[in-house]
């Protein structure tokens, strides 16, 4: 085979597989954002409050 054919084809190959790639990301970046939006996760550390909140310290502080 000639050396330039093999190269092209090799490039062929790397670019097609560059492209299979790159969609192959976009899908599952698709699939990854429409699950968040249908169930997203539960994230507790969000939500938690370390501490007594500000309704305490208007409590304490009426005293």
């Amino acid at each position: 085979m000639d050396a330039s054919l093999w190269m092209w084809s090799r490039t062929a190959f790397l670019k097609g597989k560059v492209w299979v790639m790159e969609h192959w990301a976009l899908i599952t970046r698709l699939a990854s954002a429409f699950r968040e939006f249908v169930a997203p996760r539960y994230r507790p550390e969000l939500y938690y409050m370390r501490g007594p909140g500000p309704a305490s310290a208007r409590r304490v502080s009426a005293r």
